[in-house]
């Protein structure tokens, strides 16, 4: 009990303890790498959810045609293939063959294009489907019949009236993806030698720092619940309906 009260008080005052490992304070080991996963966490949802959302609408309004199976193939492989395995495909063909980035490192803008890549692929692929059925549904409500039945431009119908209503759930998706993409990001960093949060906790891991491990656990979870909020907040900018109560 003593112990636990020491460590809570210590991190109501921003002491996160002391590494095992490097004998430096926590926050000052987890400062000097945040910076870096916010900013590729940051990229990689970017990429992703434009190219989620564009996916999604050209699969919901072409919905059993040949351009939704191409965008729902292309949104399946992107979940299934494991990230480590895109990782070093991209290095391979990028890196080593065309020398076009580099391999390892946050030196640069160019250092994070392969990694936010890997990243992000399978948060495009689940708000591809997402955003899909979302529209799905959208594009069946009376209104959208209405539309369609004075006349108006079908794409119009789609982004005016359908795509604003339909990503509200989308959003949700994307606030938790971006919560999964800062505590995921462990094997991404690990195969590009990354220096962020992610390779910070495998390295700690390897040497049972458990101080430094206590401190991202709790960093990662900070970042659901502030992200969760964001997101509830959002839904009344999406749809006036809601209200904040």
């Amino acid at each position: 009990t003593t112990q636990f009260v020491k460590y809570v008080t210590g991190l109501l005052q921003g002491d996160l303890g002391t590494s095992l490992r490097t004998k430096r304070p926590v926050a000052v080991e987890i400062s000097n790498r945040y910076e870096n996963t916010v900013q590729l966490t940051l990229l990689s949802l970017a990429w992703s959810s434009v190219a989620g959302i564009l996916l999604g609408v050209w699969s919901g309004k072409h919905r059993s045609k040949w351009q939704d199976y191409t965008g729902m193939t292309v949104a399946v492989s992107g979940i299934s293939m494991p990230s480590f395995w895109i990782g070093f495909m991209l290095i391979i063909i990028f890196s080593v063959n065309l020398g076009w980035f580099p391999t390892t490192g946050a030196d640069s803008l160019a250092s994070f294009v392969l990694p936010a890549f890997t990243l992000g692929t399978s948060v495009a692929a689940v708000v591809a489907r997402f955003t899909r059925s979302s529209l799905i549904e959208v594009l069946k409500e009376d209104y959208i019949r209405t539309a369609r039945a004075k006349g108006i431009k079908e794409k119009y119908v789609v982004w005016k009236h359908a795509f604003r209503n339909s990503m509200i759930s989308v959003v949700t998706v994307i606030g938790l993806q971006f919560g999964f993409l800062l505590g995921g990001s462990v094997v991404t960093e690990s195969v590009f030698a990354f220096p962020g949060l992610g390779s910070l906790l495998i390295e700690s891991v390897n040497y049972r720092d458990y101080p430094a491990i206590q401190s991202l656990i709790l960093i990662f979870s900070l970042h659901f619940i502030l992200i969760d909020l964001l997101v509830d907040v959002l839904y009344a900018v999406l749809n006036p309906e809601i209200k904040l109560s």
